[in-house]
């Protein structure tokens, strides 16, 4: 399979350093099996009773990697990733302590830090596995293996409902709430796959189908066997599917936006790129799915996550420097002056992680989350 990075360029200096010391089988288990259990199985796991919140043995294999394998290898090798990570962590911090000084409660502010920096460990993780090029090509055959996983799994929910829920593996949490979503009737229904919510799902599947078409992109560059190009395409075509299934907005324009960017990029492509299209345009008419498009593009004006983006904004300008992790906001109906209040539950958010970092941690938590993203995005583009 054609990886994506090349040799001869300043990250190949990286993974000579890499092979320093390697214990390749071990590795690559490790690899294998965080791949599995964040993208296949990410709700494998039980439930925190006190916190009523999921831990997915995901979660738990990347922090004893994290914690009890990477501060043993030299610093100097994530020297350049620390800045960035450090300095977002304490913004966290600084949120956090602002928001127990504002009496919110310590189990909501301990359940927010874990949302918003406990999947950081992942990317120090991952380059710790990766050290040779082969290792992203066998890291992507196990992509591919697990999301045709996840797509077949979700795309099953649909026609059998909850009946293929395996509690503990592919659903884990406190309450059934979420299961509701694949009960609803018709175009209602949405899937949930192994993700235990549909915008998780969706969120997941903006970043993994990109990869996909990217793999699509790269098979055309040196003569293969076309059974690998195909299979990379069926998966292609039910990630796709499984999104529509899914039927989240946010998603749709997350892939369309993502895959635009790769068109324009690898305009010599295009024919590889457009056909899990055809053939997803193709499904959605035979199978009646053009109804679940439309009309999920209808949104009433009375829902209120319309406002959400101008009440984070005003919110941000009334407390800049955020209202703390664990305290909400309650607004006075006859003055409309804000009170801050202790967030009853996890679930009081603003439905989006930038609106609701801008609120709870101000300007600085969100600047700070942007420059961790730019910086970590630049190294993979300069590989």
């Amino acid at each position: 399979m054609e990886t994506l990075m090349h040799t001869e360029d300043p990250g190949a200096s990286f993974y000579r350093e890499q092979a320093v010391h390697d214990a390749p089988y071990l590795r690559r288990f490790l690899l294998a099996a965080v791949i599995v259990l964040c993208v296949a199985l990410p709700r494998a796991g039980v439930v925190l009773h006190g916190l009523k919140v999921p831990l997915p043995y995901s979660v738990v294999l990347v922090y004893v990697v994290f914690l009890f394998v990477l501060p043993f290898r030299p610093l100097r090798r994530y020297a350049r990733y620390l800045p960035p990570f450090i300095g977002f962590c304490g913004c966290v911090l600084l949120a956090s302590l602002i928001g127990l000084v504002r009496h919110a409660m310590p189990r909501v502010v301990l359940v927010e830090v874990a949302t918003i920096v406990g999947q950081l460990p992942v990317f120090f993780v991952v380059v710790h596995l990766i050290r040779r090029p082969a290792d992203v090509d066998f890291a992507l055959r196990w992509l591919l293996l697990s999301l045709l996983f996840a797509s077949v799994y979700g795309i099953m929910q649909f026609y059998r409902g909850a009946d293929v829920i395996i509690p503990g593996v592919t659903y884990t949490a406190a309450t059934d709430f979420s299961l509701v979503q694949i009960a609803n009737p018709g175009n209602a229904r949405r899937v949930l796959s192994s993700y235990g919510d549909p915008n998780v799902l969706a969120g997941s599947l903006v970043l993994f189908i990109p990869a996909l078409v990217g793999m699509l992109i790269a098979h055309g560059r040196r003569s293969e066997r076309p059974w690998r190009f195909l299979y990379v395409a069926a998966a292609t075509v039910l990630s796709l599917l499984l999104l529509v299934y899914c039927n989240s907005r946010a998603g749709y324009i997350g892939v369309i936006a993502a895959v635009g960017l790769l068109t324009w990029k690898f305009r010599s492509r295009f024919l590889r790129i457009a056909l899990p299209f055809i053939v997803l345009a193709w499904l959605v008419a035979e199978l009646g799915l053009v109804q679940r498009l439309t009309t999920r593009a209808e949104v009433p004006s009375s829902d209120p996550r319309w406002h959400y983006a101008a009440l984070s904004a005003e919110l941000a300008l009334t407390y800049p420097e955020g209202t703390g992790l664990g305290v909400h906001v309650k607004r006075n109906p006859i003055d409309g002056r804000f009170r801050l209040i202790p967030a009853p539950s996890v679930w009081a958010t603003y439905n989006s992680y930038y609106m609701h970092l801008l609120v709870r941690g101000g300007f600085l938590c969100l600047g700070a989350f942007l420059f961790l993203c730019f910086r970590f995005a630049r190294i993979p583009y300069k590989c």
